[in-house]
């Protein structure tokens, strides 16, 4: 298949209750990355992890810091970071409103990839 369609709009948030009520994500796959378009609500924190994938840090709306090992740096509206693998890194929301964050991870997160299955069987991805 040379294309693939899809459509945020139409595709169910999954709230990700282990790390918080207030954190709900839809997520694409391929062979080669993971897309994970997150709603995250106000006052919530995600601690300093690293991984082995290179993620970019996309906020499309909203407000927060990224969380280094010993220093923060706003990250809001806008604002993008790219992270290397293994790279420690956090994310803290602020202020009032909700924030929406776009995450592409390379390689891809297969322990994301049942999510997407679901999205495709209930035909909201192709």
């Amino acid at each position: 298949m040379l294309y693939e369609y899809h459509d945020w709009d139409n595709m169910e948030w999954e709230t990700i209750s282990n790390i918080s009520e207030g954190f709900k994500r839809k997520v694409v796959g391929t062979d080669e990355a993971t897309l994970v378009m997150n709603h995250i609500e106000p006052n919530i924190e995600f601690p300093v992890h690293h991984h082995p994938h290179k993620q970019i840090m996309y906020v499309i709306s909203g407000d927060g810091e990224l969380l280094l090992e010993n220093e923060s740096k706003r990250l809001g509206t806008g604002g993008f970071v790219i992270i290397e693998p293994n790279a420690p890194h956090g994310y803290r929301t602020m202020g009032e409103g909700t924030t929406i964050m776009l995450d592409i991870f390379i390689p891809r997160r297969p322990e994301y990839e049942e999510q997407y299955k679901k999205a495709v069987a209930r035909g909201q991805a192709d």
